[in-house]
């Protein structure tokens, strides 16, 4: 009996862990609630090289990038030194291919390269996704040990921090865990205090039972 309700906690928790990873995930992929960001592309070099019969083009972006995580949705990224990200950064930058009519009628495919601002935002969001997928497993982890240990008031700093962040970077952050903090104490002194009394007072009836005895419930 023990060990089943411990499989039912464990997959329980599981499968909390898993709705709030989505859940928070949304968040850490917008901004300013997941990140902040600032690029600016230096130069784009564009290459046409031909292997074969095939034509290869493509084009090398160099931009400069400053990025700032939110710290309770990539928490490895600040371990591992990365939470702040300043410097010079390349990618790769395929273009869009379309159909092009000669004035002869002939048809033929022409590449299509995007606007400054569309390769910019490509840049900005590769330099996203790569601290995204650092840290996706181990927020699971976390929600997972919080769930089985039942310490489900910390979400609050999760909440409030990340609000936080969304309005003042990390030291929003850290006055967003001040105040989840503070919500967190005051929702249990509530709960412990003043709800639970009143509903057991409420709860106890007084019920005629047979040889007129009386039973609380």
């Amino acid at each position: 009996m023990e060990r089943r309700k411990l499989a039912r906690a464990i997959l329980r928790s599981m499968g909390v862990g898993l709705v709030l990873t989505m859940f928070f995930g949304v968040f850490a992929l917008i901004s300013p609630s997941g990140y902040k960001v600032q690029a600016r592309v230096n130069s784009i070099d564009r290459h046409y090289e031909l292997s074969g019969t095939s034509d290869y083009i493509f084009a090398v972006v160099n931009y400069n990038c400053n990025a700032s995580f939110n710290p309770l949705l990539y928490p490895l990224s600040w371990l591992i030194g990365r939470g702040y990200l300043s410097g010079d950064f390349s990618t790769i930058y395929l273009p869009y291919w379309t159909t092009q009519t000669t004035p002869q009628g002939e048809q033929y495919n022409a590449p299509v390269w995007g606007k400054p601002e569309d390769i910019e935002n490509e840049a900005t969001m590769k330099v996203i996704l790569e601290e995204f997928l650092i840290n996706l497993p181990i927020l699971p982890a976390v929600f997972f040990v919080i769930e089985l240990a039942g310490k489900r008031s910390v979400y609050l700093w999760f909440l409030g921090g990340t609000a936080g962040f969304a309005l003042g970077s990390i030291v929003g952050t850290t006055a967003g865990l001040l105040i989840g903090t503070g919500v967190g104490f005051f929702f249990m002194a509530f709960l412990t205090t003043i709800l639970l009394p009143k509903l057991r007072g409420r709860g106890t009836l007084k019920v005629k039972a047979a040889g007129n005895q009386t039973a609380e419930i």
